[in-house]
């Protein structure tokens, strides 16, 4: 709330833009009394924004894998400990339709795992700046990716009182999204170091339009009809029923995400919750662009060309006189050069090479694999590569993934074969052989 009100004041029309946002809620909500959609669970694309300073904020992937799956859990109410809901609100807790996935390509089409990863000049983000550093590269942080297509996350050394902030629906584009303490990155089975793993769904509430439970008032207004009203927050752990304000005999719903409850004892979305977190993806609602979002979509990234080499780093385009192989100073071997692939800024080299050998005019008749872009020759027992002026047809194709697919052959290069006597690779032509 600290956040919306930073938003205000810097732009006044923001609290205009939330209250129409708010309208058009209650409209849904008056058209679809049970909260009910349709069309589906909506898949949101996830982009982490990994802001470190020292190599503990560098988060594993492993930590943001896990907060994916606990995040997923809560909102598809599939979490371990849903049966610990109080009987009173069993059959108020609902799962969301909405999903979340680590983003597969990013906004220009390119191939992602959906964490970037950058160094920070600052050692801490404070909770109190008006101004969110983190979202902002010339600030020490990383630009946020479109809002209409990516739910951005931003993981920090953020200092205060604060674990998260989630903003809600409407605000600057370029600043939308949840910002995280880097420590409460995790699961309930795989916690980061700070704890409080379910931070991260809190943050998802309120950036699907969620308020605190007790409405940041005393006995207030989260403007849902199937939760509690209560005085404050609540904290730690409490032993149900809880009674506050007008609750009724059941007392408040102190198991539900929005209170800030131990991580142990909240469990809950309630119908009412959902609901209101759905009407976002109505027509016109202020998140159903993402509903088209393909960032969620693999990308077969286009094969690199390759080619064969005299050696690593060299150049070689084929031409009619082809090149000799194993004269001095090559040993016999074939090299096969290709360009890297690049995910999210890391390279990924090729792990396999198929090179296939065919006399000119022949079908191939001898293919060997290798995890070398080097081709060891050697003297096959059959059909063994003949020395002399015998000439092959030579082409490569390589494998970025074993070998389960392989990119496109190169181009046919025309290779001499000689023969290296210190390690004989080919063999005598017979007499009267013919190519």
């Amino acid at each position: 709330m600290e956040n919306l009100a930073s938003e205000i004041a810097a732009d006044p029309a923001r609290g205009q833009r939330l209250q129409e946002i708010e309208q058009m809620t209650q409209h849904y909500l008056a058209a679809h009394p049970d909260g009910n959609r349709g069309g589906g669970v909506v898949v949101i694309p996830v982009i982490w924004h990994v802001l470190y300073n020292t190599p503990d904020q560098n988060i594993p992937t492993a930590q943001i894998q896990a907060a994916m799956s606990q995040l997923n859990d809560d909102f598809a109410r599939l979490n371990s400990d849903a049966s610990n809901t109080p009987a009173a609100f069993q059959t108020l807790a609902s799962s969301v339709n909405v999903q979340f996935c680590l983003a597969q390509q990013d906004p220009n089409g390119n191939p992602t795992n959906g964490i970037q990863r950058r160094t920070t000049f600052r050692t801490e983000f404070p909770f109190t700046m008006p101004f969110r550093w983190e979202k902002f590269a010339y600030s020490g942080g990383d630009n946020a990716w479109p809002r209409d297509k990516y739910l951005n996350i931003w993981t920090c050394n953020m200092t205060g009182f604060a674990d998260g902030i989630g903003t809600f629906p409407g605000g600057p584009a370029n600043a939308d999204g949840i910002t995280m303490l880097f420590g409460d990155i995790g699961s309930i089975a795989n916690p980061g170091p700070a704890g409080n793993p379910r931070t991260l769904t809190h943050e998802a509430g309120h950036w699907l339009n969620l308020r605190h439970i007790w409405g940041d008032a005393l006995c207030g207004d989260d403007l849902v009809n199937d939760t509690p009203t209560q005085n404050q927050t609540q904290f730690n752990c409490p032993t149900w029923p809880v009674i506050d304000c007008s609750s009724g005999p059941d007392g408040v719903m102190f198991c539900n995400y929005m209170d800030y409850t131990d991580e142990a004892c909240i469990n809950m979305f309630s119908i009412g919750q959902a609901a209101r977190m759905n009407a976002l993806f109505a027509p016109g609602g202020a998140r159903a662009p993402l509903i088209t979002s393909i960032g969620c979509t693999p990308v077969t990234p286009a094969c690199p060309s390759i080619a064969l080499v005299s050696t690593p780093g060299s150049t070689f385009s084929c031409g009619a006189t082809g090149k000799v192989v194993g004269a001095s100073g090559n040993n016999g071997k074939i090299w096969a050069q290709t360009a890297s692939r690049i995910f999210n800024q890391s390279p990924v080299y090729a792990n396999l090479y198929k090179f296939e050998f065919a006399n000119p005019g022949a079908g191939y008749l001898r293919t060997i694999t290798s995890t070398s872009s080097a081709l060891v020759l050697a003297k096959w027992a059959t059909n063994p590569l003949l020395c002399g002026t015998f000439v092959y047809n030579v082409r490569v194709q390589a494998s970025f993934d074993g070998g389960a697919t392989y990119c496109p052959y190169g181009p046919v290069c025309s290779v001499t074969i000689t023969n290296n006597f210190a390690q004989p690779f080919c063999t005598s032509a017979p007499s009267g052989s013919a190519q």
